[in-house]
């Protein structure tokens, strides 16, 4: 089983290296002309650079889009990009790089700006590149995009803000006659980040939120799922032990457990990078064997399985995934036996905690998987818990590994396409 397990995780990441996720999308280009098809979507750190179109299904005919060749990018009922040429501030973030002066540098540039917002009277965009995320505000009357300005530098080795943005709301909501005292206070406590600001802008153009929002809204970053598994455990000696030697013997029970866990996507949209927590609680037995001497264990373990997942092919109908994290497994024993035959009976003695140190209740763990996600609806993942020593002594120690096959059922809403 561990076997497979490997050979999935390198099969997979070379089937999904060529992949193209082909999305629909529209494209408007420089001469006013609206094409309909699909996109390659990419799972984008920053604002695309370049976009791959197709009018067809087929990845054979993608044609690559310059920014400069493009007006607008509309990837259906996810996310919309328009050109603009803007003005940059070039002010880092990162406290190592931060000086006792604010760093006002500026380019001018063309870029694809995100849209974030879009009211009767006011837009908001981001752009984000290796430097910064940045926000950008545009209305009826301007309607060049500026960019909302936050500056960072450092005093006395504390971090501390230039809040450029805030006078720029305000004129821009007086510019097309929103300007209320009410504004003035939210704005001057408002925070540079993009839930806040589209909040201030829902409270002033209420009106125009359900179109917009509904004709570009992301799909949730969270998802949930429940499943069963079918686990086989595999107790083993390591180190200086007569039953860490070449003829020992290892035999399980293939046991039943129960998991839950949720999804955290990096991109809600594309959802390639992901975070998984997942709890199981499942039946542990194991045999190690090896005559005169035999270690039996019945345990009832309750697993906190944080792993890094991704997915190497990434489509609505099917994903091939692989990960690893971080484990914590409590463990409840309900049988750790040692046996010892001579030439004429058995001597059996229980062990506990007190005497041999056979009870740790805590153990670390190292989790890997692999597996099929189908439609976005069933998953089928192999799994291997490597686990750190649940007993150890001057000279050997004692693992407990587990291989389960897992079949889980996602709770969130299929993406329509």
């Amino acid at each position: 089983m561990q076997k497979v397990l490997l050979f999935l995780s390198l099969l997979i990441p070379a089937l999904g290296i060529a992949q193209v996720n082909l999305t629909p999308a529209s494209i408007v280009l420089n001469n006013g002309e609206t094409l309909q098809g699909f996109v390659d979507y990419k799972e984008w750190n920053h604002n695309p650079t370049k976009i791959s179109f197709s009018k067809t299904p087929d990845k054979s005919t993608l044609k690559m889009f310059q920014i400069a060749d493009l007006q607008s990018v509309e990837v259906s009922g996810m996310e919309i990009y328009e050109r603009h040429e803007v003005s940059i501030s070039q002010g880092g973030t990162e406290y190592q790089n931060l000086q006792s002066t604010v760093d006002t540098t500026r380019i001018k540039s063309l870029v694809l700006l995100k849209r974030l917002w879009k009211g009767d009277n006011i837009s908001l965009y981001s752009y984000k590149d290796k430097i910064k995320e940045r926000f950008y505000i545009s209305d009826r009357i301007e309607q060049t995009p500026r960019e909302l300005v936050i500056l960072y530098y450092r005093v006395n080795n504390i971090i501390k803000s230039r809040k450029e943005y805030v006078y720029e709301l305000l004129n821009t909501a007086e510019r097309v006659g929103l300007k209320s005292y009410d504004l003035l206070n939210k704005v001057s406590s408002v925070s540079y980040n993009e839930k806040d600001l589209v909040s201030i802008l829902r409270g002033l153009e209420p009106e125009k939120v359900a179109s917009v929002e509904k004709k570009t809204k992301s799909r949730k970053a969270v998802s949930f799922y429940v499943g069963g598994k079918a686990t086989y455990n595999h107790l083993m000696y390591t180190g200086d032990h007569y039953l860490a030697e070449r003829g020992t013997s290892h035999s399980g029970a293939i046991t039943p457990g129960l998991s839950i866990g949720l999804n955290w996507y990096k991109h809600r949209n594309i959802r390639k990078t992901f975070v998984r927590l997942e709890s199981s609680i499942l039946q542990l037995e194991s045999t190690t064997k090896r005559e005169p001497a035999q270690h039996s264990t019945k345990i009832l373990a309750l697993s906190f399985l944080p792993t890094f997942q991704y997915n190497f092919y990434n489509t609505s109908t099917l994903k091939w995934f692989a990960g690893f994290g971080a484990g914590v497994n409590i463990y409840h024993y309900q049988e750790n036996s040692f046996s010892r035959k001579t030439t004429t009976t058995w001597y059996r003695n229980i062990h506990n905690s007190e005497n041999i140190g056979y009870r740790n209740r805590l153990i670390y763990s190292i989790p890997f998987n692999a597996g099929f996600t189908f439609k976005e609806k069933v998953e089928l993942c192999l799994n291997f818990n490597r686990a750190f020593s649940y007993a150890s002594y001057d000279t050997f120690a004692l693992h407990n590994n587990t291989v389960s096959i897992n079949l889980n059922y996602y709770l969130s809403k299929k993406r329509k396409p």
